[in-house]
């Protein structure tokens, strides 16, 4: 019996010899491409290509589980036959990422986070401030797949959802619903 509970002990510490130590703090910077999905009072919803970047701060104090706060800032544009539309969010969230899965090259894994952001959006790309039909703040829940690779590099797809709609500010009985689709990249240093 001594024996087989030796065994059991030596596996257990080889297999926790062999994971990976994470760094208990890491900053990140990163992109982020997908496009947007919105409607304004009822109409069909219309796509738009969006671009954006985020920084952040990644706190992991397992292997399995990290805490991250994050500043991102979204733009999306939509050309039309006169004028381009371009909507812009900057949102600060924090998320927890669980990577479940983890291999010797990369970690797969969860996350979900809340936010707080402020949208903006005008008609064209060179609107003034008497221009902007939409603006406003609104809070934000993501979430979505990911996975780090060689502890350093960070690839996700996920979807940002905001509470609710965003009033126009030059006719209050208009109202913008809009969805975020993602994929981002981010570098952990």
């Amino acid at each position: 019996m001594n024996k087989w509970a030796l065994g059991v002990l030596g596996l257990v510490g080889v297999a926790l010899a062999q994971q990976q130590v994470l760094p208990k703090n890491q900053v990140f910077i990163g992109v982020t491409t997908g496009f947007s999905t919105y409607n304004v009072a009822k109409q069909p919803y219309n796509n738009s290509f969006l671009w954006g970047l985020k920084a952040g701060y990644q706190f992991n104090p397992s292997r399995y589980v990290s805490l991250r706060a994050q500043i991102d800032y979204i733009q999306t544009l939509k050309p039309t036959a006169f004028n381009t539309d371009v909507y812009s969010f900057m949102d600060v969230h924090l998320d927890m990422v669980n990577d479940f899965y983890h291999s010797k090259k990369f970690s797969f894994g969860t996350f979900v986070g809340v936010g707080f952001g402020y949208f903006q959006g005008a008609m064209t790309l060179h609107s003034s401030v008497d221009h902007l039909s939409f603006m406003g703040y609104n809070g934000v829940v993501n979430f979505g797949v990911g996975s780090t690779i060689a502890q350093k590099q960070r690839v996700e797809l996920g979807v940002k959802i905001p509470f609710g709609k965003v009033q126009s500010i030059r006719q209050k009985n208009l109202a913008m619903d809009f969805y975020y689709w993602l994929v981002s990249y981010a570098y952990l240093f």
